[in-house]
């Protein structure tokens, strides 16, 4: 809710700045509309992650995953247009929702402290999802034709991601599972394009295509990320630095109430 309340406070200022916009002769030729919509389509989600200071022994290693995948995705759109001529504006809030997870997973040999050393194969696992994300853009258009609106699109988005990054060792011995759990709220951009067209005077449907990039996807974990018992740690260690970048591509086909 807290989520929902800032970007509503940031609609609603960027409403008002407009007011007194209003006055000025050139800005009385356009009409303005509110409208409703919805959206549904697919996305691809790429999530680039990296783990440093992860304990290998008596040394520490980085490593990391790419994890993609194509999911469905919905979302509800309040905005208000502004026309005049063939000129369009317009200011729109989006919520959306997408319940897929993103998972991918390795193995690889992890050198344990002994004498001799012994090496233990690992399971690293990665999962991440983000099911709800918020935007409020700006949209810039032109009708290219009386029933055909062409346009284009920047904002910010914001959304809150759950991800798991995860090292099973080898059941056979008694060392345990680490595991860095990250539950924070991610900025980032979004630019997009799209068209539509106009059935009627208040229904319009359309098509459109976003690219959304995720910034300030990072933690560090005091947690220690390692192979081996307490008693294997080495000085100088600072805690596992993870890091996650997300981006979105997003196709969707949109329907929309003017009123």
């Amino acid at each position: 809710m807290k989520i929902i309340s800032r970007l509503s406070q940031v609609v609603l200022a960027s409403t008002a700045l407009m007011l007194p916009i209003a006055s000025h002769a050139a800005w009385a030729d356009w009409t303005h509309q509110v409208y409703v919509g919805l959206g549904g389509g697919l996305q691809y989600v790429s999530n680039k992650t990296r783990v440093d200071n992860v304990q290998n022994g008596n040394t520490y290693v980085n490593t990391g995953f790419h994890a993609q995948r194509f999911e469905g995705m919905q979302g509800l759109s309040l905005g208000l247009a502004n026309t005049m001529g063939v000129n369009y504006f317009a200011v729109e809030f989006d919520a959306i929702h997408s319940a897929a997870y993103n998972n991918a997973n390795f193995n690889s040999d992890i050198i344990v402290n002994g004498t001799p050393p012994e090496t233990y194969n690992t399971a690293y696992t990665f999962t991440s999802i983000m099911p709800w994300r918020y935007e409020l853009d700006g949209i810039f258009g032109r009708y290219v034709q009386p029933n055909v609106l062409a346009y284009v699109k920047a904002g910010a988005t914001m959304g809150r991601i759950f991800t798991t990054f995860q090292a099973n060792y080898d059941p056979s011995i008694t060392f345990y599972p680490t595991t860095i759990n990250m539950n924070k709220i991610m900025y980032g951009v979004v630019a997009g394009a799209g068209a539509q067209y106009l059935v009627n005077a208040h229904w319009r449907v359309g098509a459109e295509m976003d690219v959304v990039q995720f910034f300030n996807g990072h933690k560090t974990d005091s947690n220690y990320f390692y192979a081996g018992s307490s008693a294997t740690h080495v000085n100088g260690f600072n805690g596992a630095n993870f890091q996650i970048r997300q981006t979105n591509i997003v196709a969707k086909a949109t329907v929309s109430y003017t009123f």
